[in-house]
């Protein structure tokens, strides 16, 4: 009778440790918050995100500086890891302004598009803004999103109209 006990005790342990490393692997290649943290990314280091088209962008911060943006891509109920830029630009006429490029994929009138999204970082400024405007060819666009969070602006910019080539200038308020 022990025997017996022993082996369904072995058994049922293996089915355990089985559904319990699926789960894992489930959660690790499929859920926003599991990618993240594949990427060693935690809650802690996303400041912003936006959603535009079933994609997700994500502002990462790490140790108070842009390290980048992670852009993940919604197929069905699920997620998966687009794209990793860490592509950081310093505005050279104002360098409290911080810039990171990234991109997502589009498809437009049976052709493929490359969408430009830009991530930014208005900080350390002895004047206190309170908001940003996006400058493109002269025109004033208000940021897809943005947040302030201890005296840094945080905010992304994605146009579909824009090409990736075309720069941008950030006009603190």
């Amino acid at each position: 009778m022990t025997r017996q006990r022993i082996k369904f005790g072995i058994v049922a342990s293996i089915i355990i440790l089985g559904v319990a490393l699926l789960f894992g692997f489930f959660y690790f290649k499929n859920i926003p918050s599991g990618i993240l943290l594949r990427d060693g990314i935690t809650k802690s280091n996303v400041i912003l995100s936006a959603d535009i088209n079933g994609f997700r962008h994500y502002f990462i911060i790490d140790k108070g500086k842009p390290e980048g943006i992670m852009t993940l891509q919604r197929k069905g109920k699920f997620w998966s890891r687009y794209y990793y830029s860490k592509d950081l630009s310093v505005s050279k006429s104002t360098p409290n302004i911080t810039l990171i490029r990234s991109y997502q994929p589009i498809y437009q009138d049976n052709t493929g598009k490359v969408i430009p999204v830009w991530g930014g970082l208005v900080s350390d400024s002895k004047e206190k803004y309170q908001s940003v405007k996006v400058s493109i060819h002269g025109n004033l666009k208000d940021p897809t999103s943005l947040i302030k969070k201890e005296d840094k602006i945080y905010f992304f910019y994605i146009d579909p109209n824009l090409s990736i080539d075309e720069d941008l200038e950030i006009l603190p308020q």
